[in-house]
């Protein structure tokens, strides 16, 4: 499954979803969903092991590494395959705030991946998801994300 979960540059292409449609079906959606959503809770965490960081500040206790970016970008996308579900479009919310959660003197954790949650919510397409744009516009500071908020808001009032 990890394969099939990385991006590439974070965007999810017509062979990626094909393949992500048969990695539901052959695990069931729930199945999916259950997993995934377990994982995405894990984002906000601290490391579990104490690693340099890559910026020379320290210790890395909230920095992701690209992999896991990626692979986290791929999950998100995972998830706005399956059938809406609202403990779906509550994962996804989580991992945006988790991905903008600020590293001093670095900036946002990872903003790709705070857009490709957006990007899962606006896919899912349900009241959920809706709901958690909604809240997400009046929480998200990264001025980059909350206009891709914003703009999915607006598109569906179109």
């Amino acid at each position: 499954m990890t394969r099939r979960t990385v991006l590439i540059a974070g965007v999810a292409g017509a062979g990626w979803q094909r393949a992500g449609r048969q990695l539901l079906a052959a695990l069931g959606p729930e199945r999916v969903r259950s997993a995934v959503c377990g994982w995405l809770a894990l984002a906000g965490e601290p490391r579990s092991l104490p690693v340099a960081s890559y910026y020379g500040s320290g210790t890395a206790e909230f920095e992701v590494d690209p992999f896991n970016v990626r692979a986290l970008q791929g999950v998100a996308a995972l998830l706005a395959l399956a059938p809406a579900h609202p403990d779906s479009a509550a994962a996804l919310g989580r991992l945006v705030e988790a991905a903008l959660l600020r590293i001093p003197g670095v900036g946002p954790r990872s903003h790709k991946t705070a857009s490709a949650a957006v990007h899962a919510l606006v896919q899912l397409g349900d009241e959920d998801a809706y709901g958690e744009l909604e809240r997400l516009a009046g929480t998200v500071k990264y001025r980059p994300t909350v206009n891709l908020i914003t703009r999915a808001l607006a598109a569906r009032t179109v």
